[in-house]
């Protein structure tokens, strides 16, 4: 906690998470509401052990009534590649608003973009790089994220969902049929649906369709549990000023319908 000068230290054991075998977790407990922590990583090196800089998070609210407030960002990419001109400067925002938690809705490193735009050798360089421009967010906050097309093996560029495995660990015992999770954050109810493509959650494919009917038992459990607010979000957008095609539509009403049966 900032107001003392002691620190506690936990050993972090590697567990498997989004294709990864390598990520290395400590869970943390007995925090308290709205007390801002710091904390620091460390690891071996021929020098001996290494720290990192400390970053610092905040408790959530005390109690499912009190008031919060959360960031959305996506399609962020590097700065100063012809794509992504104010990457930066929509971080700067976020970290300036003090958001206690924050949700991300893919398009992170675009390293496609990156690259073509010689910021970036390849997608590994672009998305350390990445890391290292978002990590005053994604480092002093709690970092939900969903992924989008770049980040998934598919993608032309070559970023998987491994690359970002360190941010994906799913809630224990989650049911869900691909990466889509859910958490609870001071009475609201929160789901990363995963739809990097609109195919994900199309009421007619099987891959959608399971991932719908997970979403439409995951609100109701949540509304007959007493959430104050369901939020769901994700990559692809049904609205935009591109023109919808019938894959839109017909997302518009499976998805939608959930939607609106649950009061999202």
């Amino acid at each position: 906690p900032d107001f003392e000068s002691k620190w506690t230290s936990l050993r972090a054991y590697p567990e498997s998470s989004s294709g990864c075998s390598a990520v290395w977790s400590a869970t943390v407990t007995g925090l308290k509401p709205r007390v801002r922590y710091f904390y620091r990583v460390s690891g071996a090196a021929a020098e001996g052990r290494v720290w990192s800089d400390s970053f610092t998070l905040r408790g959530g609210p005390s109690t499912s009534r009190d008031q919060f407030k959360f960031a959305y960002f996506a399609s962020n990419g590097l700065d100063t590649s012809a794509q992504s001109p104010l990457a930066s400067d929509v971080l700067a925002q976020i970290r300036q608003g003090g958001y206690p938690l924050v949700l991300g809705g893919g398009g992170y490193a675009l390293s496609r973009e990156a690259i073509a735009s010689g910021v970036a050798t390849d997608a590994d360089a672009a998305v350390l790089a990445w890391k290292r421009q978002a990590s005053p967010v994604i480092a002093n906050s709690i970092f939900a994220p969903a992924l989008g097309d770049t980040e998934v093996g598919t993608y032309a560029n070559t970023e998987n969902a491994a690359d970002y495995a360190e941010f994906m660990a799913s809630p224990a015992g989650s049911s869900a049929p691909n990466p889509s999770y859910s958490y609870d954050f001071g009475g609201v109810h929160f789901v990363a649906l995963h739809a990097p493509g609109l195919g994900s959650v199309h009421p007619l494919t099987t891959e959608g369709a399971a991932a719908l009917a997970w979403l439409d038992a995951d609100l109701a459990a949540a509304r007959a549990s007493g959430a104050r607010w369901l939020v769901v979000y994700m990559h692809s957008d049904l609205f935009s000023s591109e023109r919808g095609d019938a894959v839109t539509l017909s997302v518009r009403k499976g998805l939608g319908a959930i939607l609106q049966r649950h009061g999202v």
